[in-house]
């Protein structure tokens, strides 16, 4: 089974994966950027393996999981959401969630509190190919990767070089400087102006 396979069968019934994702996941395992965790569950790195782990290096293990919410979880919660990778050295999660609308959005989850990212796979993985050091925590759209690192203390930038070019020839799109560039918006921590937070307040236990 390959690793687009295994997170097609991971998501509920009222998601899908977006054939961009696919491609992706298809591209860095055709280059062996995959492995599992000790327990046995596939992940896919946008890196060589032997350097996903090296200071620098962007925050990004693709991997399907239940929502990361505190149980009890409501029904509806696990049917419109699943997590696809963790963006955060703290737990950050990247997922997918079907709103109100019945649009598929690409979310964050940045230390508990989810916001839209957009509806929009392509753009989701322009933001990823920038190579922030955590993607789930960046606070300023308008970081450079430069900015973001000194703001984050983090170690110089492995800029996910490989991974960069495909997007680029395979989808014919630019890598961008910000991610503000791709018209994305990160919302304060307090700002409940965000659908998936209104979702999320309306339907999980209190």
């Amino acid at each position: 089974m390959t690793f687009a396979q295994h997170v097609r069968e991971a998501l509920p019934a009222a998601l899908h994966l977006p054939k961009a994702f696919a491609d992706v996941f298809d591209w860095a395992e055709a280059a062996g950027q995959n492995a599992t965790f000790p327990k046995g569950q596939p992940f896919l790195s946008i890196y060589p393996l032997d350097q996903m782990n090296e200071p620098g290096a962007s925050y990004l293990i693709f991997h399907p999981e239940g929502p990361p919410l505190a149980k009890p979880i409501p029904s509806e919660i696990c049917e419109r959401y699943a997590t696809i990778a963790t963006a955060a050295g703290d737990g950050g999660k990247m997922g997918f969630w079907l709103d109100d609308t019945g649009t598929q959005q690409i979310v964050i989850f940045d230390h508990g509190w989810p916001f839209v990212l957009t509806d929009d796979p392509i753009k989701a993985l322009q933001f990823l190919s920038i190579g922030y050091p955590e993607p789930a925590a960046l606070e300023n759209a308008s970081f450079l990767l430069r900015e973001a690192v000194e703001y984050q203390g983090s170690e110089p930038p492995i800029v996910p070089t490989a991974f960069q070019e495909f997007i680029t020839n395979h989808f014919g799109v630019d890598v961008p400087l910000r991610c503000s560039d791709l018209g994305l918006f990160i919302p304060e921590f307090e700002d409940m102006s965000d659908p998936m937070r209104q979702w999320m307040d309306r339907v999980r236990p209190q």
